[in-house]
């Protein structure tokens, strides 16, 4: 999940209250619909929250607040794998993005 590496850990720090929730910062959310989330989140001035990703190919969605079961606040990440030379090069990045594209046209033809 972008910005983090596949098998980092993430630290979060639990909030009491979504009164707590600064917008346009990073939570893990526990939901009751979409299980556990790494998203930003914004209030639509209706009540509810908006949850986007930082990979701008996952749309926002809006969730109301009861369907929220925790929050926690974004502390810091543990990679857990070193990064190699090539893993972050230009191109490699352009490729990488290129199969999943590829993959997804594969996903939704089905």
């Amino acid at each position: 999940m972008p910005p983090h590496r596949d098998g980092s850990l993430i630290v979060g720090q639990y909030l009491e209250s979504l009164n707590e929730i600064t917008e346009s910062k990073s939570y893990i959310l526990l939901t009751r619909n979409e299980g556990i989330v790494y998203k930003r989140i914004k209030r639509d001035g209706e009540g509810r929250f908006v949850l986007y990703s930082d990979n701008d190919f996952y749309k926002p969605y809006p969730i109301n607040p009861e369907d929220i079961i925790e929050v926690w606040r974004y502390a810091a990440s543990i990679t857990t794998h070193e990064f190699e030379p090539e893993d972050l090069s230009p191109q490699k990045i352009r490729e990488m993005f290129e199969q999943i594209r590829n993959e997804i046209i594969e996903i939704r033809k089905k």
